[in-house]
């Protein structure tokens, strides 16, 4: 049996490993299939981990929270969020409140700042 594992760091405090396992031996060409299939995976995994919170959040988020963070990070206003993802009104707002709060944000424009300038 043998195996191949890869590992890449997310941030300073978090990094990921994936190993793969054969009943053969991996050969040169085996690796380079690998590399070239898992080529996107860093980027995945940490889009994955933003919209989940662990790279920046101060706690993870819940599925409605990363819905509504997928929509927030968009020109969609508060009521057009709550129209999409069949909320009330206040209830998307409660919502955009504690994600400010998880990201430490006091506005969407800090949150979009914080999103697209953060060093992943």
């Amino acid at each position: 049996m043998d195996s191949v594992w890869v590992g890449f760091p997310l941030n300073h405090d978090a990094e990921s490993h994936f190993g793969f396992y054969s009943r053969g031996i991996f050969t040169e060409q085996d690796i380079a299939l690998l590399a070239y299939a898992l080529r996107g995976i860093k980027w995945f995994h940490r889009q994955l981990m933003l919209t989940s919170g662990p790279l920046i959040a101060k706690a993870p988020l819940t599925p409605t929270e990363r819905k509504v963070l997928r929509l927030l990070l968009t020109k969609a206003s508060e009521k057009v969020i709550a129209d999409q993802l069949g909320l009330a009104a206040s209830t998307t707002h409660q919502h955009i409140v504690s994600l400010f709060r998880k990201f430490s944000v006091r506005s969407r424009a800090e949150l979009m700042s914080l999103w697209l300038s953060h060093p992943f």
